[in-house]
């Protein structure tokens, strides 16, 4: 028996927002041992196109010797709706990873641009090499964690006892 969910409210929602949902159940015959078996369908008309900013990030990737980093803002600028075939007949065709590395001059120059100074950028760079040296101190204090942890909660045991030990010890005032 084949059987498909949905109401027609959800369809209509699902159209308004530029896509189309189907979800079908199969479903053995009762009696039958196996679970039922879901094929789950999606498929998308349009797509949705936002402009973000470019601002100076804190990235430690680059590292200060290797430029500035380049981040994305939060709150997008534009916003372009179009059809899935439109945008995938008319896209640029795909880069690889060599062609999206962006030496740290262009960096450098893309963000002059957008009137950030030299000192906030040289800002950026050293609080992205902190960022680095924080990561690498972490690795190579892991190893030692566990017996950090120990060490912790034997302490925390010990205060417990401590004051266990002088709350027994204090004479009881009688009134």
């Amino acid at each position: 028996m084949l059987t498909c969910s949905g109401t027609d409210s959800m369809q209509q929602t699902n159209k308004i927002i530029g896509r189309e949902v189907k979800v079908f159940s199969v479903m053995k015959k009762p009696g039958s041992k196996s679970k039922h078996v879901l094929d789950h369908k999606v498929s998308f008309s349009f797509i949705e196109i936002r402009e973000y900013p470019r601002i100076l990030g804190d990235h430690p990737g680059t590292g200060a010797s290797m430029g500035p980093s380049i981040s994305i803002d939060w709150n997008y600028n534009n916003v372009m709706i179009e059809s899935l075939e439109a945008f995938e007949t008319n896209r640029y065709p795909r880069r690889s990873p060599d062609q999206l590395h962006m030496p740290s001059l262009v960096r450098k120059r893309i963000l002059k641009s957008y009137t950030y100074t030299d000192q906030e950028i040289e800002t950026a760079q050293i609080k992205g090499q902190l960022i680095l040296r924080q990561r690498h101190q972490t690795f190579v204090l892991v190893p030692f964690s566990t017996v950090e942890e120990f060490y912790q909660s034997a302490k925390r045991k010990l205060n417990r006892l401590a004051c266990k030990f002088s709350l027994q010890a204090r004479p009881i005032k009688q009134v």
